[in-house]
């Protein structure tokens, strides 16, 4: 429950709305399978979706439903008759074809890292080579430099890496070096990779004051077990970041790669989880720690920023997650920002995300930006008008 008195921290919701809107112009969940779009559909994705959807425009399709429906009748094939099984044979060919499409559309574009003498494998991205209007929300609200700097945190329901990249970038490269850990360190922890414990000293409660990055419904380059008795079960590796961290190991196990396989035999997945009522956390222990890091620090906010998040009714968690971390929210700020399409409402304050907003928090003082991200940056002095010209 967040104080009047106590120390200032801010939490930055972000959905796909906000890699939308980056420079990266990322499709949004629906209308996501794009035929023009210049990432190919195999023949079997397109025939697996054929078979579930009928014969309906596939742009209009969206993929967490999709995602959604695949993770539901997995669940019920675990108990059908072996007719329904060879019926559904299908569907985990499906998904696999699912998730590689996923992979490639929302895949960013960067130029080879390289550093002089020494060949690096984490990905580095410099600074000015991510997104800019992440960047300057971040340095906005989670600079240490900055009152309450450090006890701010991103919350994200994005699977891409946009926000993953200039958060690093910032942590890395551009804000003051202290003794605390990196957010993006102690979300490798929360994986499993490491030890809680074995976080900086200065971060000793590593749950405790200081801000967090966390990906509420998994990400692109996340992989785990499937495998619910397999030793590996709890732990979760991300291609990218846990080898360029160094947190006590030199790489990613041998068989990180989803086409192959884990000690146990099972195949690697991505851990990429939809807004549906069928999912359960519970079998992502990863993912549950963070949904109640998240409960925690909205409960703790003075402010909260939420972009490009469209709360779909069919995420009952994430209505869950805003009724009970701002139950007590009272009459502080809550700035929302959406891109205002032709049909919603002249009032900003009618729209149907800020509408919904003020239903969880019915005595917030609500900001609505419908002019879209980069415009919401500018209104608020995060950055010069002229830096965001093309995307306005």
């Amino acid at each position: 429950m967040a104080e009047l008195d106590q120390p200032q921290r801010t939490v930055i919701m972000l959905g796909a709305g906000a890699s939308a809107a980056s420079k990266y112009a990322l499709p949004v969940m629906y209308g996501f399978f794009d035929p023009d779009c210049g990432t190919p559909i195999s023949e079997q994705l397109s025939s697996g979706l054929c078979r579930i959807y009928g014969d309906v425009d596939i742009r209009r399709i969206n993929v967490e439903d999709v995602f959604g429906h695949l993770d539901m009748a997995a669940h019920y094939r675990d108990y059908a008759e072996t007719k329904t099984l060879l019926d559904t044979a299908y569907l985990e060919a499906l998904r696999i074809e699912l998730e590689r499409y996923v992979a490639q559309r929302l895949e960013i574009p960067h130029p080879e890292p390289t550093m002089p003498g020494f060949p690096r494998q984490d990905m580095y991205v410099a600074p000015e080579e991510t997104d800019l209007c992440h960047r300057a929300l971040f340095q906005s609200h989670l600079n240490p430099a900055l009152d309450g700097g450090y006890r701010s945190t991103v919350i994200t329901t994005n699977y891409d890496l946009v926000a993953d990249y200039a958060l690093r970038a910032l942590e890395k490269e551009v804000w003051p070096t202290s003794s605390r850990a990196f957010r993006m360190e102690k979300l490798s922890g929360v994986r499993g990779r490491i030890s809680l414990s074995e976080l900086p000293s200065g971060n000793a409660d590593p749950v405790g004051d200081a801000g967090w990055y966390l990906k509420l419904h998994g990400s692109l380059e996340w992989f785990y077990c499937p495998n619910e008795d397999c030793a590996k079960r709890a732990e979760c590796f991300s291609a990218i970041f846990d080898t360029e961290w160094g947190l006590g190991f030199n790489a990613l196990p041998e068989h990180f790669h989803p086409e192959l396989t884990c000690i146990c035999g099972a195949h690697w997945r991505q851990l990429i989880v939809p807004p549906t009522m069928a999912k359960d956390y519970r079998k992502y222990p990863t993912l549950e720690t963070q949904w109640r890091l998240a409960v925690r620090h909205l409960q703790e906010a003075n402010r909260i920023v939420i972009v490009g998040l469209s709360f779909a009714p069919s995420d009952v968690r994430l209505t869950w997650l805003m009724r009970h971390g701002l139950r007590w929210f009272g009459d502080r700020t809550i700035d929302v920002v959406y891109r205002k399409g032709r049909h919603d409402p002249a009032d900003p304050q009618e729209h149907s995300v800020v509408r919904r907003v003020r239903d969880f928090v019915p005595n917030a003082n609500v900001n609505a930006y419908g002019e879209g991200f980069a415009s919401y940056l500018v209104d608020t002095g995060a950055v010069d008008h002229h830096a965001v010209d093309g995307l306005l």
